[in-house]
C-alpha cells in the first residue's frame, strides 16, 4: 500500500538498534531503504534484526575497498536519505562527510545517529547500548527513588515487604529494553521526516545529528518556586502497581485503587463483585492520587492488595477488570503479546514469511496514516542478498551520460524545519501532548488548549515536560461558544491532535469529521492507550498497563530466567509522544505533495510493542533462542553484564573475540582462553554463570574506576555505572539540523498566557469573546 514515503531512495549504513529502527520506520512508510551491510557486523544474529530489516534490500560492501566505495557514492547521487551509526568522524574518514555528501547530492538529508553526538567530551567512548546506559546514569534512574522523603516534606514510613520491585536493594539495574537506543531512533525518525518537509520548500537537503541520549537532559532547568515536580513516585521504595495472583502470574494495575480490589476479593468468585459505585463517577474515591503524601496511604494499603490479588488467578481478574472498567492487565512475555490475535487481526502484529524460517510475527506499522497507510513490504532479506543487484544499479547509475546528480534549487528560505506550520493541540496529560512539545522543538506553532481546570496539571513537572515551547488558550470545549471559538481557530491550523478516550472528541464536537467539515485539508492526529478494541471498550490505557501486555516489564524483570515483572524506564507514554509527531509531520509531507489531509493514529501499546520489537514469535507462540536478562538484573551474560568491584559498579560489553582475548589478558585470566569450557560463544554461553562468577572474582579486587582505565588502554569496552551524567553535548540542541536549526526547548506556558493575543485574531464579536471568558469561570465539564 502507498505509503506517505513512497519513492524515496534510502541508504543505510547502520548496526545494532537505533539506526536500523530509522530504517524500517522509512520502509514501512514506503520508502525504498537499501542497507549496506559490513562484513564483520557484531549484531548480525540479533533476532531484532529480522524486524528491523524488514522490506529492505541488503548488500554488502566493505567501504575501505574504493570499488565499494565507488558503488556506493553511485547510489548517493540520486539517494533522498542516508542513515548512518558509524562512530563520530568515520564517514569523513570515508570521504562522506556533510560537505562531501552535500557537494554530491544538493538534495541528500543526511542522519548521523550515534551515542553521544559530536564535538563532546564523550563522543569517542564506546556507543554500545549498555555502555551508554551505564555513563549516562540512566542504569541508576532504573531504580528510582530519586528524592527522599524529606525532600518531599513526607514522614519517613517504614518500607512494607514487597514493595520495592527491583530484583537487588541496591545498586544499579541493567535493562534488557534498549533505553538509550530508543532515544536515537525516535530522534533521528522524526528529523529526518522533518528534513524532507523543510526540502519540500527550500529545494535543499541538509544533515541531521541526532543521539542516544533522551530530550529531558537538553531542556533547560524549571526556574526555582515554579513546577511542582515531585511525587510519591519519586521515593524509594514506591510500589509501581505489579501483584502477583494465585496461579503464580503478575498483573499491573494502574492506576492503583486499593478499595476496588480489597472489595472485589471480599467475594468467593470475582464474577459476584459488582461494579465499584464510583465506576461511572468522575472523582474515583478509591484512586491514589500522585501526591507525595499518599506514599503513607499506599504503603497501608499495600499488603491488603498483595493478599487480595493472590486469591485469584490473573485471568480472572483480567476479567474482573474488563466488566468493571478498571486498569488490570496480565503481564506477558513479548512472545505471547505477539500471539495476541486482536493485535494481529487490527495490524499491530503482522505475519511475516521469512526466507529461512517461515512464517513469524512481529510488530506492525507503528504510525496509523488512513489515506498513506503504508504496510511492511516484506520479511528482512538475507545478509548481502541484493549485493549483485545493487553493484548492477549503481554501475546503470554511473554509466548513465544523462541522468546528472541533482541540482541544488533555490526556493524560500525556511529558518526552522516546521516554520510556519499551526497545532493545536487538544490533548491530556503526557502522551498526547509530549508529541505536540516535540513539533514546537521543530518550529511548528502550538496552541494548547487548556481547560480552566488545567492549572494543577500544568504545574506538575510532567505537565511542564509535556507542554514546553507552546502558547496557552484557554477555552472550556463542554460550552458552546468555547466549542464555536475552537471551530475558528480550527479554520486556522494546519493539525488538530489529541488523546481523548474513544468516543469523547466525537461527542462533543471535535472529532474528525467535525473539524474536517471546517478545514478540508486538516491533519488530524488521535492517539490512543491500546488497540482499537481495548480503546472501544473504555479500558484505562496507560503506559503501564501497556507495558505489562507488550512484554516490556517482563523482559525488564528477567522473567525469562526467573525472574519478577519490573516497570522502571518506559517509553510508553512518551514513545507514543515520538510517534504522534512523527505521524504527524510525515502527514504533512504527504500533504505538500498531494494537497490531502488524513487522519493519524498511534498508541501507546505501539510504542511498547516498539520496545519489545527485538525479537518476534513463531505460530506455534514459541520465540527465537535470544539473550534474555538474568533474574538479578546484572546483564544478559557474563561478557555484557554489571559487576560489583570494590569501588563502584562497572559494565562490560564484551562483544568480539579481540574484547574477550583483551578482556581475560587484561584481568589476568589468560587460563579461560585455552579452558575448553569458554572456547567459543556457545561453550561460554553454556557455561555463563561460571564464567560470570570467575570474572566478578577478578573484578572485585580494585576499584570501578581503576579497572575502567586499564581496560581503556588494552581496547575492551566497559563504563562505570555512575548516577548522574553531566556533558557538553547538552549546550547544542538534542537534534542538530545544519540548514533549518531546530528551536531551544522552551519552557511550558502559564495556564491561558496567550488566550487573548491568539483569539484576537479571529475576530470573534465582542459578546461571543465575552461568553468564552465566562464559560471559562464555569469550571463545570459537559
Amino acid at each position: 500500500m502507498t505509503g506517505a514515503f513512497s519513492g524515496l531512495e534510502v541508504l543505510e549504513l547502520t548496526s545494532g538498534v537505533a539506526g536500523p529502527m530509522v530504517g524500517m520506520m522509512l520502509s514501512d512508510q514506503g520508502a525504498r531503504v537499501t542497507r549496506v551491510e559490513r562484513p564483520d557486523d557484531p549484531f548480525a544474529d540479533l533476532p531484532g534484526y529480522r524486524v528491523w530489516n524488514r522490506g529492505k534490500r541488503s548488500a554488502t560492501l566493505d567501504l575501505r575497498h574504493d570499488a565499494d566505495r565507488q558503488v556506493l557514492l553511485a547510489l548517493l547521487r540520486n539517494a533522498d536519505v542516508l542513515i548512518d551509526s558509524l562512530r563520530p568522524g568515520a564517514m569523513e574518514q570515508l570521504g562522506l562527510g556533510p560537505q562531501q555528501l552535500s557537494a554530491l547530492n544538493p538534495r541528500l538529508v543526511s542522519c548521523s545517529v550515534t551515542a553521544y553526538g559530536e564535538g563532546n567530551e564523550h563522543s569517542d567512548r564506546p556507543g554500545y547500548e549498555a555502555l551508554v546506559a551505564a555513563r549516562t546514569g540512566a542504569q541508576w534512574a532504573q531504580r528510582g527513588g530519586i528524592m527522599s522523603h524529606g525532600d518531599l516534606g513526607v514522614p519517613d514510613v517504614p518500607i512494607p515487604d514487597g514493595a520495592e520491585q527491583a530484583a537487588r536493594a541496591d545498586g544499579p539495574l541493567f535493562s534488557a529494553s534498549p533505553w538509550m537506543s530508543l532515544n536515537g531512533f525516535y530522534a533521528a525518525t522524526l528529523a529526518i521526516a522533518a528534513a524532507l518537509v523543510a526540502r519540500e520548500r527550500t529545494g535543499t537537503g541538509q544533515h541531521i545529528e541526532a543521539s542516544m541520549l533522551p530530550r529531558a537532559s537538553f531542556a533547560p532547568a524549571l526556574p526555582a518556586g515554579g513546577a511542582t515536580g515531585g511525587t510519591w513516585m519519586n521515593l524509594r521504595g514506591a510500589p509501581r502497581g505489579l501483584f502477583e495472583c494465585q496461579d503464580g502470574r503478575w498483573v499491573h494495575q494502574w492506576p492503583i485503587k486499593p478499595l476496588s480490589v480489597v472489595q472485589a476479593a471480599e467475594h468467593d468468585r470475582l464474577e459476584d463483585a459488582a461494579a465499584p459505585e464510583y465506576t461511572h463517577r468522575r472523582v474515583d474515591p478509591s484512586r491514589i492520587g500522585m501526591e507525595p503524601e499518599n506514599i503513607i496511604v499506599l504503603f497501608h494499603y499495600l499488603p491488603l492488595m498483595q493478599e487480595a490479588f493472590k486469591k485469584f488467578p490473573a485471568e480472572d481478574w483480567r476479567r474482573w477488570a474488563e466488566r468493571v472498567h478498571e486498569g488490570v492487565q496480565i503481564v506477558r512475555s513479548p512472545e505471547q503479546a505477539l500471539s495476541d490475535p486482536t493485535l494481529l487481526n487490527e495490524g499491530l502484529v503482522v505475519c511475516v514469511q521469512d526466507p529461512d524460517l517461515g512464517d513469524i510475527r512481529h510488530v506492525g506499522v507503528l504510525t496509523e496514516l488512513s489515506r498513506s497507510p503504508g504496510a511492511v513490504q516484506g520479511p528482512a532479506p538475507r545478509r548481502g542478498e541484493h549485493t549483485a543487484l545493487v553493484q548492477r544499479d549503481a554501475a546503470t547509475r554511473a554509466a548513465a551520460t544523462d541522468e546528472a546528480s541533482p541540482a541544488r534549487v533555490q526556493r524560500a528560505p525556511v529558518s526552522k524545519p516546521l516554520q510556519g506550520v499551526r497545532i493545536l493541540d487538544i490533548g491530556l496529560a503526557l502522551a498526547g501532548p509530549y508529541g505536540s512539545s516535540l513539533l514546537a522543538d521543530l518550529g511548528a506553532d502550538v496552541i494548547k488548549i487548556n481547560a480552566p481546570w488545567d492549572g494543577p496539571w500544568l504545574a506538575t513537572g510532567i505537565g511542564q515536560l509535556a507542554n514546553r515551547g507552546k502558547r496557552s488558550v484557554l477555552l472550556n470545549l463542554g460550552k458552546p461558544n468555547g466549542l464555536a471559538a475552537f471551530h475558528e481557530l480550527v479554520k486556522t491550523a494546519d493539525v488538530v491532535t489529541h488523546n481523548m478516550r474513544w468516543g469523547v472528541a466525537e461527542r462533543i464536537g471535535v472529532g474528525y469529521d467535525d473539524v474536517r467539515a471546517l478545514k478540508p485539508d486538516i491533519i488530524y492526529a488521535a492517539s490512543r492507550g491500546f488497540d482499537r478494541a481495548r480503546s472501544a471498550a473504555n479500558l484505562p490505557g496507560t503506559d503501564q498497563s501497556a507495558s505489562a501486555l507488550a512484554g516490556q516489564e517482563w523482559e525488564d524483570g528477567g522473567c525469562g530466567r526467573g525472574g519478577r515483572p519490573f516497570f522502571g524506564t518506559s517509553f510508553g507514554d512518551l514513545g507514543n509522544g515520538f510517534l504522534v509527531a512523527i505521524g504527524i509531520v510525515s502527514a504533512i509531507y504527504d500533504r505538500q505533495r498531494t494537497g490531502e489531509g488524513q487522519e493519524v493514529g498511534c498508541s501507546i501499546l505501539g510504542a511498547c510493542l516498539a520496545t519489545s520489537s527485538g525479537t518476534f514469535a513463531f505460530p506455534d507462540g514459541s520465540g527465537p533462542d535470544r539473550a534474555r536478562l538474568d533474574d538479578l538484573q546484572l546483564g544478559f551474560s557474563a561478557l555484557y553484564r554489571l559487576y560489583e568491584t570494590a569501588d563502584g559498579w562497572l559494565c562490560l560489553a564484551a562483544v568480539t573475540p579481540q574484547h574477550w582475548a583483551a578482556l581475560c589478558t587484561t584481568l589476568g585470566c589468560e587460563d579461560l582462553l585455552t579452558d575448553a569450557r569458554f572456547e567459543d560463544p556457545a561453550s561460554r554461553l553454556i557455561n555463563d554463570e561460571d564464567l560470570s562468577k570467575r570474572l566478578g572474582d577478578a573484578l572485585s579486587c580494585r576499584s570501578a574506576a581503576d579497572w575502567l582505565s586499564v581496560l581503556d588502554r588494552a581496547g575492551v569496552p566497559a563504563e562505570v555505572s555512575k548516577p548522574r551524567f553531566a556533558s557538553t553535548a547538552f549546550q547544542r540542541p538534542y537534534l542538530d539540523f545544519s540548514a533549518t536549526p531546530a528551536a531551544p526547548i522552551g519552557f511550558a506556558p502559564a495556564l491561558g498566557a496567550h488566550t487573548d493575543e491568539v483569539l484576537a485574531q479571529l475576530s470573534l464579536p465582542a459578546d461571543v469573546r465575552a461568553a468564552v471568558d465566562a464559560e471559562c469561570l464555569d469550571r463545570s465539564r459537559a
